[in-house]
């Protein structure tokens, strides 16, 4: 793997460092608190939509070898089973072939609703042989299951019928299946998308009723119960923000880790200037900070939390621009404010299939899919408290260096970002000792399109980047670049850049 030659370095740097570059970029860290949080190695998680399942796994073939490599290239991670037709599909132990099931009520079946196109949508099954391969996949990928239950097989009184589900669960825990759960799919919108509603406390309950049933097996009782997953809070409308904070209220032993959903735009509008518009990616922050402080309100700040699906643009991704380099700024700011803001995991929609999919249908990386595994392996735990005071354009994180890089006794720092501007960036590293060595080094990776932000090949520092014949990750090309008198960052740039430090905060 292309991460495993390193320069040792005999010099070191101070303990903190600031960066300027011209008259205003800025990025400097904080002598205080200099570790704000810690992400899992699952952090980078990935998920896969359940309409997969209903196509019939079409072109997504689970014993595939290449497949399996290419996801195992992403681990440790979460894979996420879910969507809006999580609430739409039946287990079935035996059988061949699918079928639809219609067991809802006529009020469940019928809409009027202009939008509500999936209420429409018969029921699918899912056969057991097809959960195990999911299963078999995910467990050579070194990938940790968690899947979406339906949450609207209902009875007259609106309770939760659960024997589906349970015998999803008796079946999983008879083949020795390790799964986390999640129960339901965007469940503020089901009025938008079923013409069906089940209010929060409603939820809650249900939610009590899965933790019930996991407790009588031994292998679940433990489990992640992953929930109530709305969408993204919004400003001009509150339905999200209410139905979580209803949640939570009835419901604060009914999950294990609160989680939403978050995209920035509709992908069938999204324009090219949408995927370059800091202010569009500043959304994150306030969204963020909403759910923390409901979680305040509620009481339920001890809880994880997840993004436990998202991309850039929501239905399926923007044909035009989500596949192709431009969208792979957002994607690692995303990562890089998630970190920051103490979230404990971001789940991609998706590893593949739709416009915003890591992995296309050929089974070739997608831009976002070589960013995604340059973090899993240059970026490590603890997040470092950096301020980037500077340009909008131009957006700098900082975590201690991933454990896998740092086998040396010098202690190093991940600086990751990108410049969103058409002119280079010109970044100075400056030490807090004024002795700091005109020679000091640092290791640059410099990923780029060769210039086209609608293409999807990708380079690194100048080398094209593609899978090995033996479907292994290529060498990923580095140069070694002087921090003195600054580092540039090309127009329409990602960087990785490994600094030493004299620092022992990244021992």
């Amino acid at each position: 793997m292309g991460f495993k030659t390193w320069i040792f370095f005999n010099f070191f740097m101070s303990s903190y460092m600031v960066l300027v570059s011209g008259r205003s970029l800025t990025l400097f860290f904080d002598n205080y608190q200099p570790i704000i949080s810690k992400i899992d190695k699952k952090f980078l998680s990935v998920a896969l939509d359940s309409s997969v399942i209903q196509n019939g796994f079409k072109k997504f073939n689970m014993s595939d070898p290449k497949l399996v490599k290419m996801i195992s290239h992403i681990s440790p991670a979460y894979f996420r089973v879910g969507g809006n037709m999580a609430d739409r599909l039946i287990f079935v132990p035996n059988g061949e072939k699918s079928n639809s099931i219609s067991n809802y009520s006529e009020e469940i079946e019928q809409c009027s609703h202009e939008f509500c196109s999936y209420a429409a949508t018969a029921n699918f099954s899912m056969y057991g042989k097809d959960w195990l391969l999911l299963n078999n996949l995910t467990k050579k990928s070194n990938l940790e299951m968690v899947f979406d239950l339906n949450v609207l097989r209902r009875f007259q009184n609106n309770t939760w019928d659960s024997r589906n589900a349970e015998e999803l669960i008796k079946f999983s825990d008879r083949h020795r299946l390790n799964v986390n759960w999640q129960l339901g799919n965007e469940p503020n919108s089901f009025r938008h998308t079923f013409n069906y509603e089940v209010n929060a406390s409603q939820l809650a309950a249900d939610f009590r009723m899965l933790k019930r049933i996991l407790k009588k097996y031994e292998r679940y009782a433990k489990s992640y119960v992953i929930g109530p997953d709305t969408t993204r809070p919004e400003i001009e409308h509150k339905e999200s923000m209410k139905y979580l904070e209803d949640f939570l209220k009835n419901g604060k032993g009914a999950v294990d880790i609160v989680s939403w959903h978050q995209y920035y735009f509709n992908g069938r509008t999204a324009t090219e200037s949408d995927f370059l518009d800091p202010a569009i990616f500043d959304i994150l922050n306030w969204q963020i900070d909403v759910v923390k402080q409901i979680q305040k309100i509620t009481n339920t700040g001890d809880k994880k939390v997840w993004l436990a699906e998202t991309s850039s643009a929501w239905g399926g991704g923007s044909p035009m621009f989500s596949d192709k380099f431009i969208a792979s700024f957002i994607w690692l700011d995303k990562l890089g404010v998630a970190a920051k803001k103490g979230l404990d995991a971001v789940v991609r929609q998706s590893v593949f299939h739709g416009n915003y999919a890591l992995i296309s249908d050929n089974l070739q990386p997608n831009p976002d899919y070589w960013i995604s595994v340059l973090y899993k392996n240059l970026v490590g735990a603890q997040v470092i408290n950096c301020f980037n005071a500077t340009s909008s354009k131009v957006r700098l994180y900082c975590h201690c260096t991933s454990d896998a890089i740092r086998k040396n006794p010098i202690s190093l720092i991940t600086v990751y970002g990108m410049n969103m501007q058409d002119t280079p960036a010109k970044i100075r590293i400056l030490g807090l000792d004024d002795d700091i060595p005109t020679s000091q080094k640092i290791v640059a990776y410099t990923i780029s399109s060769n210039g086209s932000l609608l293409g999807k090949d990708v380079y690194s520092s100048g080398v094209l980047l593609r899978l090995t014949p033996s479907n292994e990750l290529p060498h990923f090309n580095y140069t070694i670049v002087n921090a003195k008198p600054y580092v540039l960052m090309p127009p329409f740039s990602i960087v990785f850049w490994i600094v030493p430090t004299k620092s022992r905060i990244c021992y």
